[in-house]
């Protein structure tokens, strides 16, 4: 844990017009080739913006940052590569941060003077850094980092949690219930499930698996706590999924959350049952 130092603020907005587009790369990659050539950790850095929410890999979010210089030094000289952080409490920063990619990007400028107040900007998380140490160096946060490395053991209980997170959104997914609770109830919840395991298939660049089937399963780990909405603790499964080092314990907290789910809609029907077998009035 570390205590924020001259941390932007950072608000969550909806779409904006883009001033500027940054194609899909393979600039984590890069950083990724970059790192690995440096011995020593504490020669790595990377910049940081605080955020509200919790970001996983394979989502986007919009985000306004004061900081211009953070916006301007981190598109010109780190590939549009940054991570965004996260406050337990009041002071304590989280170790594990989201490593994110700049896709598109608007400067807000004050019409009178031109002055630049900050950027609108669009970012899509591609994976996790574990931050070290701040770097005292620079006019914003940056700090020193290492690339999360998971860990690939338990293969085939990996598969197996797998195939019962697969279940469970069947399951949740043929739920009346949950689907007139769902604010995406235009779209199948298992099919945005399943678009969404593809999707984090083909945008994780960090870190790099031995094999397709392991980035496979680490993609449906982060897919489960990504679809899923409705639920009054879904932050704080958020927030474990993403300080996880290890993709079974992952798939093992996902598997845990929609059971919990289910559960959770079988006591609304059984309530909801119990209540139109009463009498008039409440009285038996």
């Amino acid at each position: 844990m570390y205590s924020p130092w001259r941390l932007g603020v950072i608000f969550t907005y909806g779409f904006i017009s883009p001033h500027c587009q940054v194609t899909q790369s393979k600039i984590c990659l890069k950083l990724s080739r970059q790192n690995e050539n440096t011995h020593n950790d504490n020669e790595r850095t990377i910049p940081l913006v605080m955020a509200k929410q919790v970001i996983l890999p394979g989502e986007k979010k919009t985000i306004w940052v004061d900081d211009t210089c953070l916006i301007e030094e981190t598109i010109r000289d780190n590939f549009g590569v940054l991570a965004t952080g996260l406050c337990i409490g009041e002071e304590d920063l989280m170790e594990m941060a989201s490593l994110c990619e700049i896709r598109e990007f608007n400067v807000k400028e004050d019409g009178a003077t031109g002055t630049r107040n900050g950027y609108f900007v669009n970012i899509e998380c591609v994976g996790r850094v574990k931050l070290n140490a701040l770097d005292l160096h620079h006019p914003y946060p940056r700090f020193h980092f290492s690339l999360v490395k998971e860990e690939e053991e338990n293969l085939e209980d990996c598969k197996m949690v797998a195939e019962n997170i697969e279940i469970f959104m069947t399951i949740l997914s043929d739920d009346k219930d949950e689907q007139d609770a769902d604010d995406n109830n235009n779209v199948n919840l298992l099919s945005r499930y399943k678009s969404t395991c593809e999707r984090n298939f083909r945008i994780q660049h960090s870190p790099r698996f031995h094999s397709q089937l392991m980035q496979s399963l680490s993609a449906t780990s982060w897919a489960a706590f990504t679809v899923m909405d409705n639920m009054n603790n879904l932050e704080h499964y958020r927030l474990r999924a993403l300080d996880y080092d290890n993709v079974f314990d992952r798939l093992k907290l996902a598997q845990y959350m929609l059971r919990e789910k289910e559960l959770r809609l079988q006591g609304i029907r059984m309530q909801s049952k119990s209540l139109n077998t009463e009498t008039p009035g409440g009285f038996e």
